[in-house]
């Protein structure tokens, strides 16, 4: 059987085994198996068609004919990466001693796929192929499961779950809450908190217009990049793109509207317990300058800089433009002091600040509130999210609001320093663990 009809057949009913054994890799340590599923991923997730020599040199020869390679090329572009990108759900070694993975894979539809591969003894792939999967993430039934689970992944991990009512606040969970770590994109809430500030005093309306030029345009996550410059759009719509879709380049905007004196006056309304951490406060287009630009010899001494140094570093970033092919993902930054710097209790007191700033301004309840398809609680009437993830880094907020008044926050921060590609491969585990922990937190209060 060739190595593309096992494909095909898999795809219509090839099951997992349901004995497979799973992995223990160290979170420094990625072994040769989980190297190989994250350059799978990044193939799979790729902007461009996928070129035969791409995945040749990859492939054993003795499974894959010319022909077969050719027929798998195909297969990739046409039909699995159009559903992308793909998040890693969990992973798993196969069974009998192969050395070899099945992964769980999320779509951009939310459809789950099983990936299975093998590998030949000199580490080339010897078999690849998908099934549609039946399997679904255990979610996890207590707040002892999800402390362990995240602690598997790194042990520098912090996490806090906390309920509040009428003035009256109860933490369920407590892991490393008061120390400080990177948040990576979460720190868009205090930029969007310094918009809702200028909007209470008068000094913005939502409604005011907003221009996208070339100089406020960055890599990563977003579309307001694709805009031509001269695009207008609206305080409302770009601080939605910010949170919603994390957009760079909207946060980028911004903050470049509201100041840095506003920024710094809102770290401190939202209640961070050392603003300094975020002084200067870093846009996007200063961290990617100092990451991937031509600035990185400078960037390696940003975490011994004072305070006038790291904004001299800032201003000789100029209008440099960063292609997203620059930006390294096996290096750590954020151990350079290259992030944003909060500790979870910060993160979670800003977001239930930020909610209280909504009975005020509906507008920003409309910002805040999430799309995306939360964990099943009962009684909400609320929920928001916002996470953030670099190399090394990923950072998970939620808050519910419940009919009662009750509000439920769960925030996690996981770090790695070395071998940071393993934590590509948990990023959508940790979110949903998050929301798991929101989910159980929830229903203590409504007594379920």
């Amino acid at each position: 059987m060739t190595q593309l009809t096992m494909l095909a057949w898999s795809l219509v009913g090839c099951a997992v085994p349901s004995d497979i054994a799973t992995g223990t890799s160290s979170p420094s340590n990625l072994s040769r198996t989980e190297t190989r599923l994250h350059w799978i991923v990044d193939k799979l997730n790729s902007t461009e068609q996928l070129r035969g020599e791409d995945l040749a040199p990859e492939l054993d020869t003795a499974s894959f004919s010319p022909e077969d390679a050719e027929r798998l090329l195909t297969y990739l572009n046409s039909v699995i990466r159009p559903q992308g990108p793909f998040v890693v759900v969990r992973f798993q070694r196969l069974p009998g001693g192969d050395d070899g993975l099945v992964a769980l894979l999320r779509s951009r539809w939310g459809i789950l796929t099983d990936l299975t591969f093998t590998s030949s003894t000199d580490g080339k792939v010897a078999s690849w192929f998908f099934a549609a999967s039946e399997s679904i993430p255990p979610p996890a039934t207590s707040f002892e499961e999800i402390k362990r689970r995240l602690k598997e992944i790194s042990p520098e991990t912090s996490l806090l779950v906390q309920r509040s009512r009428s003035g009256r606040q109860l933490t369920d969970v407590g892991l490393h809450s008061a120390e400080v770590k990177p948040m990576s994109s979460i720190f868009k809430l205090y930029v969007l908190g310094a918009v809702a500030a200028q909007v209470g005093d008068g000094t913005l309306s939502w409604k005011d217009q907003v221009v996208v030029s070339d100089d406020k345009k960055s890599p990563g996550t977003g579309t307001l990049r694709d805009t031509p410059a001269g695009t207008h759009i609206s305080v409302h719509d770009a601080a939605k793109a910010m949170i919603g879709t994390s957009d760079n380049t909207a946060a980028n905007i911004l903050m470049d509207l509201v100041g840095e004196k506003a920024l710094t006056r809102a770290v401190e309304d939202l209640g961070h317990h050392d603003p300094k951490l975020l002084s200067p406060f870093l846009s996007p287009h200063d961290m990617f300058g100092l990451t991937a630009g031509r600035n990185t010899d400078v960037a390696a001494s940003w975490a011994t800089s004072d305070q006038e140094t790291k904004r001299a570093i800032i201003a000789s970033l100029g209008e440099e433009h960063v292609e997203p092919s620059a930006m390294a993902s096996d290096r750590a930054f954020w151990t350079q002091g290259l992030d944003w710097f909060a500790s979870v209790e910060d993160i979670s007191q800003a977001f239930r600040k930020l909610r209280l700033m909504v009975s005020k301004d509906p507008k920003l309840g409309e910002v805040l509130e999430s799309t995306i398809n939360g964990p099943a609680i009962d009684q909400l009437a609320f929920l928001s999210s916002k996470s953030g993830s670099a190399p090394g880094v990923q950072s998970t907020a939620l808050m519910a609001e419940l009919k009662d008044g009750t509000v439920v926050t769960a925030v996690a921060q996981v770090v790695l320093r070395d071998g940071v590609e393993m934590l590509d491969l948990r990023r959508d585990e940790i979110s949903s663990l998050v929301a798991d922990a929101l989910r159980i937190a929830s229903r203590r209060t409504s007594g379920g």
